[in-house]
């Protein structure tokens, strides 16, 4: 009897072994946007995407405030920033979006803004900012978010 309710038990421990990972507890996409916007009050909610690629699930959140898109990344489960996306970038800067603006449009004469992100790139805050020239081609500028330097 002993051996018995001790298999049972051991059963039991495998089988719930196995059925605790599955039934992890994801936040809703609401609950997801409701973070991001704590981190970047304000801002238009573009996107929320429910990602799995690692051990981890998460949230990404892209969001845009005053022409610029951030984007806020989240554990799924916990709701909890991950590191590194638990700042207002925008509140780093030193260069504000249109000072930025106005300093990739001086290299490209004629040009329309596509697209412009702020992001820590190889150790720099950087306006990543997406061009169309006048004649259709496309271009990337950096520019350094604290010192307005054309970094590419």
């Amino acid at each position: 009897m002993l051996k018995k309710l001790a298999l049972f038990g051991l059963m039991v421990i495998i089988t719930l072994g196995f059925a605790l990972p599955a039934m992890a507890i994801t936040i809703s996409t609401d609950r997801a946007k409701t973070i991001a916007l704590r981190v970047y009050p304000g801002a238009t909610v573009i996107r929320v995407e429910h990602r799995e690629k690692t051990d981890v699930p998460y949230y990404t959140v892209k969001l845009e405030i005053d022409g610029v898109t951030v984007e806020v990344k989240m554990n799924a489960n916990t709701g909890v920033l991950l590191d590194g996306y638990n700042l207002n970038l925008l509140s780093k800067a030193k260069i504000t979006p249109d000072e930025a603006r106005n300093i990739a449009l001086g290299l490209h004469i004629d040009a329309t803004i596509i697209k412009m992100e702020i992001e820590y790139e190889k150790g720099s805050l950087v306006y990543e900012i997406e061009v169309r020239q006048a004649t259709g081609k496309k271009a990337e500028i950096y520019v350094c978010a604290t010192t307005g330097e054309v970094l590419k």
